[in-house]
């Protein structure tokens, strides 16, 4: 992985574009920054995407649409990327695109509802309701890159420890 952050912060989404995902938010949050050095890349398709498309046009914000990936691409676009967004607000652990961005070593910006702002040792919980802490979460990790890399290196730790299949078993086995 990295030893650093280049002087665009890549942040990515791996989603089905549909209105749960809250991929409107994240565009939105990134141009309230109004910083040209934050660029956002989104995998995946769905219903949403042309509404998605007008609002990157309309707010003018660095976005490039990936299309939907095959399953052996999704590595490469995590390499690609420094923090990964999911703000489906399921808990993040159930969130097959929060495991695979951690088992990746990257940092995660994750939607829970009933959470507020909490900073984690991989990443940030925030509550994706409030549009105010998406806004606050990218620029944290905007204006603190160094913390990204430990973020990242942390997410690594933790997916070797806390994703291995026993793990997931013991964790999934109440859902079904």
């Amino acid at each position: 992985s990295k030893d650093t952050i280049d002087d665009t912060l890549k942040l990515g989404v791996a989603s089905n574009l549909v209105p749960r995902k809250r991929i409107d938010l994240i565009i939105t949050a990134i141009a309230a920054l109004h910083r040209s050095d934050v660029m956002l890349y989104v995998a995946g398709d769905g219903p949403e995407r042309n509404k998605l498309e007008r609002l990157v046009k309309e707010l003018k914000v660095n976005v490039i649409f990936l299309g939907r990936l095959t399953y052996d691409q999704i590595p490469e676009f995590y390499k690609k990327i420094d923090v990964a967004i999911a703000l489906d607000p399921i808990p993040t652990l159930n969130k097959a695109s929060a495991l695979e961005a951690l088992a990746a070593g990257r940092a995660l910006i994750s939607g829970e509802n009933g959470a507020d702002f909490v900073i984690k040792p991989w990443g940030i919980i925030i509550n994706p309701n409030r549009l105010e802490n998406e806004i606050k979460a990218i620029l944290f990790l905007v204006e603190n890159r160094n913390i990204i890399l430990q973020m990242q290196k942390n997410a690594k730790e933790f997916a070797r420890r806390e994703l291995t299949i026993d793990a997931l078993v013991k964790k999934l086995t109440p859902i079904w």
